[in-house]
């Protein structure tokens, strides 16, 4: 079992239509991974980080959301098995720095919370 934060990659289309695709690729992640939408708050794109500095050019991008969220139910692929759980800031960071949370793609959202 891995743990991690909601994550994913940007599709081609979302690139191709332009605009927000950071956004409208984070909250489709969360919709399909934990069945959840944000009705209303905030939902801040940070800086990329790289995965690997020096040996990669694959990166990151973090986005931070924040506010009334609303469960409209999950989308996984056949493939998937994902159980969701609501965590603090702080208890993710506290599950970063225990080896808790151990996906490739969560642990540098935790440099974030850090700043």
């Amino acid at each position: 079992m891995t743990t991690g934060l909601p994550a994913g990659y940007i599709d081609s289309d979302e690139i191709e239509r332009g605009g927000d695709f950071e956004r409208i690729a984070a909250a489709r992640e969360l919709r399909e991974e934990t069945g959840f939408v944000l009705d209303s708050g905030e939902c801040v794109v940070t800086a990329p980080i790289y995965m690997i500095e020096w040996r990669s050019d694959e990166v990151t991008t973090p986005v931070i959301m924040f506010g009334r969220f609303r469960q409209v139910g999950t989308e996984l692929d056949e493939t998937e098995d994902i159980e969701s759980a609501w965590v603090t800031i702080e208890d993710a960071i506290r599950m970063a720095d225990d080896g808790t949370i151990t996906h490739h793609l969560s642990l540098p959202r935790h440099q974030v919370y850090q700043c």
